[in-house]
């Protein structure tokens, strides 16, 4: 529901009779921000993402009381994963008001431990790791190597979660710059080899 004028809208719009929808919710907050990402996102602060998952709590509650139903919901960002306490609070409180059978969550590298994967698996059936590349040198250029680590390295935490979720799905970027065929090639070789579900390719988008 998109209106470019202002406006004041006291609730959101009646959900349309036979209609199926999907809950999204966007947790628009990371540690740091990447280049060459589009979405809106915010640096991290505590309070300032404590105070936005409380209300995207209110938002879910007004939706419920407006006759929504979902089924599925998927949690986006930003880094969903950048406060787990208050996202299992979110993803508990979906549970209570909708009859939820299926939760997709995205997350970063840094995030994937195994005992954060051990305790976000109960509530997340479907988690998406943003990878993007295993390549060193595109992770510099992107500056993700200093935050998340070495190709290597991320491979081998990758692997460490494996079978933890029901479906573990890794996010890719193919067309950087200088990239040639055999780099996709070996990209895609790497993500073979790090146990996930799904792999799933995004272009670059300039």
């Amino acid at each position: 529901y998109l209106n470019i004028k202002p406006a004041a809208l006291d609730e959101f719009p009646a959900p349309l009779t036979g209609h199926r929808y999907m809950l999204y919710a966007h947790v628009p907050f990371c540690e740091s921000l990447c280049p060459y990402c589009s979405f809106n996102r915010f640096v991290y602060h505590e309070e300032r993402a404590r105070l936005y998952f409380e209300n995207l709590r209110r938002e879910m509650v007004q939706v419920a009381r407006q006759g929504y139903v979902f089924e599925t919901l998927y949690i986006g960002g930003g880094t969903p994963t950048v406060r787990i306490d208050e996202l299992i609070r979110t993803i508990e409180l979906a549970h209570s008001l909708f009859p939820i059978k299926e939760v997709s969550c995205e997350t970063n590298p840094n995030h994937m431990t195994r005992e954060n994967a051990r305790l976000l698996s109960p509530y997340i059936q479907r988690m998406s790791v943003g990878v993007q590349s295993f390549n060193d040198d595109f992770l510099k250029q992107m500056i993700r190597y200093d935050r998340f680590g070495s190709g290597d390295s991320i491979l081998r935490q990758l692997s460490e979660v494996q079978g933890i979720f029901k479906f573990l799905n890794i996010d890719m970027i193919f067309n950087l710059p200088g990239q040639t065929e055999a780099m996709l090639l070996d990209e895609v070789d790497h993500a073979r080899r790090c146990g996930s579900n799904q792999v799933t390719f995004y272009p670059l988008m300039s």
